[in-house]
């Protein structure tokens, strides 16, 4: 494949988008007629939103989409022949080239404002008042009264067009031409979750199903009903933010022009009143949308600020837990291993970040409670009598379960330190019995991985009672408790674990050596 391909498959993809955008915007420029309000002017112009998405989205081939768009369905004063569907496609096209050219500007703090002032208020006054020129010119006893009124109603019509359906197509499209890279995060993190944009589609729609049914009763005029639309836009901004309420005004601002169609209400009052709305649906979205990125930006802090305080309480608690294990010899290391192990295994049975958490500081607290226990009882030779074994059970683990208990930040951690040495099949008397006679799923999947990475270690390690088992004899000894002491699935995915660990030692040993 030649360096070529790739550029030829990319300027083949714009092109097409391009035709798309033409053809779109023939259709709705043609549309235009059913806003008409006298020859060649409507009160809502539809396509004005498309020149706007053009110019933003495509650039150099956006102001090109608007010339081909006003040759395929030319309408109104447009009409008749090459000539005037060329002249009337300069409106259009010098509007998507204005837009076209706000990102060589260069930065600004507030590239909302400056797109809305410069690339929405200038480029469609550029636009009104070449159209409005055109269509002096072509009736051939235009007088300055007439060009005024003209350029009012063009400008109008297409700058609330272009606010309330054009800006939310740019959003969802080209988001960081209308609002920083924080707030493009949070507007991505909230449509990523295809819940949320449903839940806002479905209030919009049962909002505008609603509007419909009681403007039909012919009681209240619609413009008087469209707080009902506004839950939709509240709920977008206060969850997703600026983006999420941008793109949410396009969809409730198309739901209200469909139910002012639909009911009639077209009259120079209500055209006033329709106009008004749009603007407060558009303003309404602004500001819950930055009020919602605000407080989203909050809520990221003080996580950010709890994770940070996690991590040194988590490090704060690991030197406690070294430092009560450091009277037996090896147990700095021995710690290191354990939470290791615990982390690699629990990542293996497909734990959440959450509950690998919880893990790593019940691998480093498992034994809080030894504190309580006479240190002969751990060096004793042998199986432990039943007094020991209650000894351990009601000290150790209890006391370690009272202590973690006082700490909520720890709450996640009691039960796998409560439950770390019960067995999958629930024998409490006997070798390595059960402390609660808990089995199987009963018991927590952190309490039965803690358990066989716990004696793996053990069975690996000298003790002053005996000495270390190899690594091929420790896992036979699992395989063999597995059913009983331990959780098959975990035996299983501990030696996987433990394969791909000696795998990678045997490769750094090669390489060490090489």
């Amino acid at each position: 494949m030649s360096s070529h391909e790739p550029a030829s498959g990319q300027w083949l993809q714009t092109a097409l988008t391009a035709a798309a955008l033409a053809f779109v915007w023939a259709v709705l420029n043609r549309a235009g007629a059913t806003f008409e309000i006298r020859p060649g002017l409507s009160f809502f112009y539809p396509a004005a939103a498309v020149t706007v998405l053009a110019g933003a989205w495509l650039r150099q081939w956006g102001v090109l989409a608007m010339v081909v768009g006003n040759l395929i369905l030319p309408w109104g004063a447009a009409s008749g022949g090459l000539g005037r569907p060329l002249l009337f496609a300069l409106p259009a096209a010098t509007w998507a080239a204005i837009v076209a050219v706000l990102p060589r500007l260069g930065a600004t703090t507030n590239p909302l404002a400056r797109f809305v002032l410069v690339g929405v208020g200038g480029g469609s006054l550029a636009a009104a008042a070449m159209g409005s020129a055109l269509l002096t010119w072509l009736s051939g006893a235009g007088t300055w009264a007439g060009f005024v009124d003209n350029l009012w109603g063009w400008w109008v019509a297409d700058v609330v067009a272009a606010l309330a359906i054009g800006v939310p197509m740019v959003a969802v499209v080209r988001p960081h031409l209308l609002m920083s890279e924080e707030a493009v995060r949070h507007f991505r993190l909230w449509r990523s979750d295809l819940r949320n944009p449903a839940w806002v589609l479905v209030l919009a729609l049962a909002s505008g199903a609603v509007l419909l049914a009681v403007s039909q009763l012919g009681r209240v005029q619609v413009h008087w009903l469209v707080a009902l639309l506004l839950p939709a836009l509240m709920v977008a901004g206060m969850r997703g933010g600026l983006g999420a309420g941008l793109a949410t005004n396009g969809l409730v601002a198309t739901i209200y022009v469909a139910v002012v169609l639909a009911s009639g209400e077209t009259g120079t009052t209500d055209l006033s009143a329709m106009y008004g709305n749009l603007l407060v649906f558009f303003g309404f979205a602004i500001f819950g949308g930055v009020l919602g990125g605000r407080n989203l930006e909050l809520v990221e802090i003080v996580r950010r600020q709890g994770e940070e305080l996690a991590r040194g309480l988590e490090r704060t608690i690991e030197a406690l837990a070294v430092a009560m294990e450091a009277r037996d010899s090896g147990s700095e290391s021995r710690l290191q291993r354990i939470v290791r192990l615990a982390e690699l295994l629990g990542r293996e049975m497909g734990l959440g970040r959450d509950e690998l958490d919880t893990l790593r500081r019940a691998a480093i607290l498992h034994n809080v409670g030894r504190v309580g226990v006479p240190e002969r009882i751990f060096m004793k030779a042998g199986e432990l009598s039943p007094a020991e074994v209650e000894l351990v059970r009601s000290r150790q683990v209890e006391l370690g379960v009272d202590i973690l208990s006082r700490v909520e930040f720890l709450s996640p951690v009691v039960d796998i330190v409560r439950y770390q040495k019960e067995r999958w099949d629930g024998q409490r008397t006997g070798a390595h019995a059960g402390y609660f006679g808990l089995k199987g799923a009963e018991i927590p999947i952190g309490a039965r991985i803690l358990s066989a990475v716990l004696a793996f270690d053990a069975m690996t390690h000298d003790r002053p009672f005996r000495r270390a088992m190899s690594r091929e004899a420790a896992v036979a000894e699992l395989w063999r408790c597995s059913g009983s002491q331990f959780d098959p699935d975990v035996v299983a995915a501990f030696t996987r674990v433990l394969r791909e660990e000696w795998d990678r030692a045997v490769e750094e040993m090669a390489g060490s050596r090489a």
